[in-house]
């Protein structure tokens, strides 16, 4: 039970500190940083590119905690979908690893390439609906820029699955 107060505890100031504006910088996520509070430390944003082409921004807000670690909540923004993006980050080293679940649908849209390849020659619906989600791993060096790994599952109109999916890519920190 006190796990889940210092939790909801935690989940309070998170939620505080996301409506104040604060300025970050790679600075206040550099390793060795001591607390005795939960603070926030900061939103980063990323320039995201699979190794198949694909093209997003992912947006990061951190929240230490005294343990070192992080609280993680953000957005990872595709072409054709906004999806939800949570989890924890530590320093391993020179190396700050995020770890993310994913998750997210699009509704009514035109399907790209690879979900129209799901359906049958001319079964391809003009639109689709889809909901999935991804663990998606980040290991960023001490200038925040980096690489990721992701694996992925989504499920669409008609029942069809796309995925799993194991995918790498890079991230670059995009300027604050």
């Amino acid at each position: 039970m006190r796990f889940m107060t210092h939790l909801a505890r935690a989940a309070i100031v998170a939620a505080w500190a996301a409506t104040t504006p604060c300025p970050a910088s790679a600075h206040e996520l550099r390793p060795g940083l001591t607390q005795t509070a939960v603070t926030y430390r900061g939103e980063h944003r990323w320039a995201w590119r699979s190794e198949d082409g694909e093209t997003g921004t992912l947006r990061l807000g951190f929240t230490a905690l005294p343990s070192g670690d992080y609280l993680v909540a953000g957005s990872l923004l595709l072409d054709d979908a906004e999806l939800g993006a949570s989890g924890s980050a530590r320093w391993r080293g020179d190396r700050l690893i995020v770890d993310l679940m994913v998750s997210g649908g699009v509704r009514a849209q035109a399907p790209d390439e690879a979900k129209q390849r799901l359906f049958a020659k001319g079964e391809v619906p003009k639109q689709i609906d889809s909901a999935g989600f991804a663990s998606f791993r980040a290991e960023l060096s001490t200038a925040l820029d980096g690489v990721s790994q992701q694996y992925q599952t989504n499920v669409l109109t008609g029942g069809k699955v796309q995925g799993p999916i194991y995918r790498n890519g890079v991230l670059k920190l995009l300027s604050q």
